[in-house]
């Protein structure tokens, strides 16, 4: 049988199988296995499953994952995040949406700490969204505030998406981090400016919030002045190469903990569920890990890769024409499954077309987590929707859908400025 045909009915089966609900790691670790003993043999698909398994889960690389993760966690259950959002709004909160604002801002800031998009929006939303709705926040955009900002988790450094986009396709996990710098900030700042036009044009979606003195203000300031140096001195480190990725979160993690045991915020029953949160998210990612690799052997043996480089460059098609039409796919596919799946689910096929048309590998990566963010928040599966409308009794997902199309097309935007001006992406590292 045709190899091509091999590998786009296993393509067909990985899909048959999510819909079953067979998790996204074993799915494409059984396809993978499967269909490589069919293309080339079956000692050599165990050799390729035992390889992997061995070289991943040993892997120096691969540490920076749950050091990251251990210091959101040990930030989390010590309550820091309150913390963040206190400080912010009482600088950013008498503004009109300036709750919602001040959300935005705290998710851009814990996202630095955070590597997970609903790590970012548990952590700030379960502060923010009962306030704002004490306040007569209308319920739908609270929610749909929350679920888009939670989204930067996986967009500003650190981010696991960003790291395992460099560790499936060997790009420096330091210089992804970097890339995700401005294009964070550029998207946390379009979703201000949204924000301000709509409680503008709209009052009643977000009343003006309590004035605070100067003192007060400032005061909130010293009150996280310990995890923002935390924060600081962990990415600077790495951005300045005095650290690697890994001992920068190893760093963060060991900071993390020396604040939360000095404030005193750090009980032995949260340290075991920052430590448990950790090894389960790890387990998780790893098992993902192995199957996208195995899954790669299998696709890269079909030829699909290779079939659609070639159609695509024989055909002379336009940059901005792959770009629109891969756009589309993230778009369909976010609505069935999250954005960890859609990454690795893909990747070994479009990482090959992105290349061949010249596109800056790591402006490439930073593109691939957008359109990822994106399916976080649009119907019918947006995980970041359903996340947030857990949030609050008086939340719902349809409410909150109703309002994250603005989001949307703030998303939209950023993605299409990254793809016509890919420096935006690729500068900063271009230069550290």
């Amino acid at each position: 049988m045709d190899p091509l045909l091999i590998g786009l009915i296993g393509f067909g089966v990985f899909l048959l199988l999510l819909a079953m609900g067979v998790p996204v790691g074993f799915s494409m670790c059984l396809i993978g296995f499967a269909g490589f003993a069919i293309l080339v043999s079956v000692d050599g698909a165990w050799a390729k499953l035992a390889i992997e398994s061995i070289d991943n889960m040993r892997s120096y690389t691969l540490a920076v994952y749950p050091a990251f993760i251990f210091m959101a966690q040990i930030f989390q259950v010590a309550g820091l995040g309150k913390d963040m959002f206190t400080a912010v709004e009482k600088w950013l909160g008498r503004l009109r949406g300036g709750l919602a604002i001040a959300s935005i801002v705290a998710c851009a800031i814990f996202a630095a700490i955070s590597a997970s998009s609903i790590a970012t929006l548990l952590t700030i939303g379960l502060v923010a969204v009962p306030e704002m709705l004490k306040r007569k926040y209308e319920p739908g955009f609270s929610g749909a505030c929350l679920a888009s900002a939670g989204g930067l988790g996986i967009l500003i450094p650190p981010s696991s998406l960003l790291i395992m986009y460099g560790i499936l396709t060997e790009n420096s996990i330091k210089d992804l981090f970097v890339a995700g710098i401005v294009p964070g900030i550029i998207l946390a700042l379009v979703y201000i400016i949204v924000i301000t036009v709509m409680c503008k044009k709209n009052p009643e979606l977000a009343p003006r919030g309590q004035k605070y003195t100067m003192r007060e203000k400032l005061k909130s300031l010293l009150q996280v002045g310990d995890v923002i140096a935390v924060i600081v001195i962990a990415l600077a480190g790495l951005f300045l190469d005095l650290f690697t990725p890994t001992e920068a979160g190893a760093f963060g993690a060991g900071g993390a903990f020396l604040v939360a045991v000095l404030r005193k915020r750090l009980t032995w029953k949260g340290f075991k569920e920052a430590v448990r949160n950790t090894v389960t998210n790890t387990g998780s990612m790893g098992i993902v890990l192995i199957g996208a690799m195995v899954f790669n052997y299998f696709i890269t043996a079909s030829g699909i890769p290779q079939a659609l480089v070639n159609l695509i460059m024989g055909g002379n098609t336009s940059r901005y024409i792959v770009f629109l039409f891969l756009t589309i796919m993230y778009l369909i596919l976010g609505m069935f499954m999250d954005s960890f799946a859609m990454v690795v689910l893909t990747l070994s096929f479009v990482y090959p077309i992105a290349t061949a048309i010249g596109f800056n590998p790591i402006a490439f990566g930073v593109y691939i987590v957008l359109v990822a963010e994106m399916g976080s928040i649009t119907p019918p599966v947006g995980i970041n929707v359903f996340v947030a409308g857990g949030l609050h009794e008086a939340l719902s997902s349809e409410k909150i859908f109703r309002r994250v199309i603005p989001f949307v097309i703030c998303q939209l935007i950023v993605i299409a400025l990254i793809v016509l001006f890919p420096q935006l992406a690729s500068f900063l590292p271009s230069i550290m």
